[in-house]
């Protein structure tokens, strides 16, 4: 029961991509790539929550926004957002997971109906370690689109990194994608 939940949950939220191969067409939990947080949240709840990763260091043209209450198909979400205007360039969704297997089996029925939905675009998958974590591993498909990506993976954190394994399923424009290039 909990697999046809999950197969018809992931369904719906990437039936927009069907007639999609504009990056800003991707809608995740009613987020959509290139609007304006502020279509979403005040200016005050953002600056109150907003946050930048530790490796961004000097380069903060992106903050990001941590989104864990009222969300339907996923555990939380992490949107990025361009700082001096607040253009959503990414969107990170986490689905739950008890071990590395699990996040595999799902992470297969995700990629099939991704698949199905972007018939003429190919995916490529590749296995690596994270750019930070140089002992977690990243198992990763991506589909490339015209403006941007989207990307189903199992992380495998290590132990020493302190976070969980995790599923996760990342959309973001190549502003943002060149943005991550920058601070690897």
């Amino acid at each position: 029961m909990n697999r046809l939940l999950l197969i018809l949950i992931l369904t719906f939220s990437f039936q927009t991509l069907a007639k999609a191969d504009d990056i800003r067409d991707f809608e995740i939990e009613g987020f959509t790539m290139g609007d304006s947080l502020l279509n979403y949240f005040s200016e005050d709840e953002i600056k109150s929550k907003k946050f930048f990763f530790k490796a961004q260091k000097d380069n903060k043209k992106y903050a990001s926004l941590k989104i864990h209450n009222d969300l339907k198909n996923f555990k939380s979400l992490t949107i990025n957002f361009i700082d001096n205007n607040y253009e959503i360039g990414s969107i990170s969704a986490f689905v739950n997971i008890t071990n590395i297997n699990e996040c595999q089996n799902k992470r297969k029925i995700i990629i099939k109906d991704i698949s199905s939905l972007f018939l003429d675009i190919k995916s490529r998958s590749y296995q690596k370690p994270h750019f930070l974590e140089k002992d977690s591993n990243i198992d990763t498909t991506i589909w490339k689109l015209e403006n941007g990506f989207i990307r189903v993976a199992c992380y495998d954190w290590s132990v020493k990194s302190g976070y969980p394994k995790e599923l996760r399923i990342d959309t973001a424009t190549n502003d943002y994608a060149n943005f991550l290039d920058t601070i690897n």
